[in-house]
């Protein structure tokens, strides 16, 4: 039995059961002449083992030039990874570090491969396809080329296509004519070479210039790192005036003599002889800020504080003395001065720092001088208090209307303040707020008509309503003036 069909029965035995059970009969076998024609002849399998060498040899091949373009594809990663971390540490020395945190766009990589041979790999080089690919685009457009480096020295300067216009003059224009005048050869003229030198060095003048800094830019660097370099002037103390040169005794004598001679004649020579020449008011030597000390909306019976500040505006050390406010309502306190070694002297530049104290006692405006007395001069600073006054909206005649006798008419004002707080009394015209003319439930009496509420308050914006009520007791017209008068505090009511 041949050995796959006792294989094929090993593994299906429900399917192909052993021929020596029943019901099947015996496998034929086959004799040992069949069996020697049906071997393959000895030129068969030769050929057949020379294919197979080939291809083993082909495959050999390829795996031996894939491992070489992996070898070198590596070598030039780890080549060009060496070039970018040196450009990096190149330009961290050019620029500082913190160039890297400027948001810049990122560098190409040194990344070069060998197309030939990375083609024989069926590996693809994108560089090489854009480059392909911008070459090809360069030469469809047809316009011409912006630089003008990139013509042809020989070429006539007409860089467009020709016009319609232009196509019909050159077939109406003999060929000899056109000849003796000269068609010279554009940009797509040029030869292949050629135009490839061209675009190359194109390519590397914009890449060029893209690596170059804008001019505002480096004007902008330029100016920062100058500002950082520059060396620091400062004045010098005018105490310690500059050291002169060298003079000798009698040259410096001469010098001053001569100096003091021309002085004196120019003063006599412009000298009037009816007018003596004023001396110039000193400059005061500190400034107060605020120049002005102003406090407003001020309540009775309150405090109020405000910080002033006195600057030295000089180049020398100054003191200062402070005279009161002549008014027991202003005055100041905290007097803060600078820490220097000397007690009491404020250097050039420095202030010093007090506090004014307003304490009224009334609701008028108050006014006063604080005076600081130095070395040259006096300066005055005008202390004020300011309130803005009350504005009510009330009419200048209130008119009620005709009125039955011994019948009440009620009407309502409405009065707004629209200017400062304000406290007030309703009175009868020649008669102070304690009037004996107050009547019940805080109404005024004038005559026929009672007029209330006698005392309100207002602050800024607020309104409310006046009530008159009218009840005359005869016939005829009937009119009463009223006043009304502002408090500076609100009345006590006794008990």
């Amino acid at each position: 039995m041949p050995p796959v069909f006792d294989a094929l029965q090993a593994v299906f035995p429900d399917i192909l059961p052993h021929p020596t059970s029943a019901g099947y009969d015996a496998v034929p076998t086959v004799s040992d002449a069949a069996q020697t024609q049906l071997q393959p002849s000895a030129d068969v399998t030769q050929a057949y083992s020379g294919r197979i060498s080939i291809i083993n040899a082909q495959f050999s091949a390829a795996i031996d030039n894939t491992t070489q373009q992996q070898h070198y594809l590596d070598a030039q990663q780890q080549q060009a990874t060496h070039a970018d971390e040196a450009a990096l540490v190149q330009a961290d020395k050019d620029y500082t570090p913190g160039w890297r945190q400027a948001g810049l766009p990122i560098k190409p990589s040194h990344l070069t491969l060998d197309p030939e041979l990375v083609q024989t790999g069926g590996l693809v080089n994108p560089k090489s396809v854009k480059s392909r690919y911008d070459t090809r685009t360069t030469k469809e457009v047809l316009s011409p080329l912006r630089v003008a480096e990139h013509n042809h020295v020989g070429a006539d300067p007409h860089y467009c296509a020709l016009t319609s216009n232009l196509q019909v003059r050159n077939k109406l224009v003999p060929a000899k004519r056109r000849a003796q005048a000269g068609q010279g050869a554009t940009w797509r003229a040029l030869p292949q070479e050629d135009l490839k030198a061209h675009l190359a060095a194109s390519a590397v003048r914009r890449r060029v210039m893209t690596q170059t800094m804008p001019k505002d830019q480096w004007d902008l660097e330029k100016k920062i790192i100058d500002s950082m370099q520059h060396k620091l002037g400062f004045l010098r103390n005018p105490r310690f005036p500059s050291p002169q040169k060298h003079r000798s005794t009698a040259k410096a004598a001469a010098e001053d003599a001569l100096a003091v001679s021309a002085h004196s004649h120019t003063t006599r020579q412009h000298a009037s002889p009816n007018k003596t020449a004023k001396a110039l008011p000193p400059r005061v030597p500190f400034r107060a800020e605020p120049q002005q000390v102003l406090f407003q909306a001020h309540e009775q019976g309150q405090h109020y504080h405000q910080s002033v500040t006195l600057h030295n505006i000089t180049q020398l050390g100054q003191r200062l003395r402070l005279l009161p406010p002549s008014s027991p309502y202003f005055s100041f306190s905290g007097l803060e001065y600078p820490q220097t070694p000397e007690q009491g002297l404020v250097a050039p530049g420095m202030h010093v720092r007090m506090t004014v104290s307003f304490r009224p006692d009334a609701l008028h405006d108050y006014d006063d001088t604080m005076v600081i007395e130095t070395g040259q001069g006096r300066l005055e600073v005008p202390l004020r208090a300011r309130r803005d006054p009350p504005l009510l909206t009330l009419p200048q005649q209130i008119v009620v209307g005709p009125t039955l006798v011994a019948n009440r008419q009620v009407l309502f004002i409405t009065c707004r303040n629209s200017g400062g707080p304000g406290h007030f009394h309703i009175s009868s015209e020649g008669q102070g707020p304690s009037s004996p003319t107050d009547g019940q439930d805080g109404l005024v009496q004038l005559g026929a008509f009672q007029i209330g509420p006698a005392a309100f308050a207002l602050d800024r914006q607020e309104q409310m309503q006046l009530q008159v009520f009218f009840k005359p007791d005869r016939l005829g017209e009937h009119s009463h003036q009223f006043i009304l008068i502002m408090l500076e505090e609100p009345e006590e009511d006794e008990d």
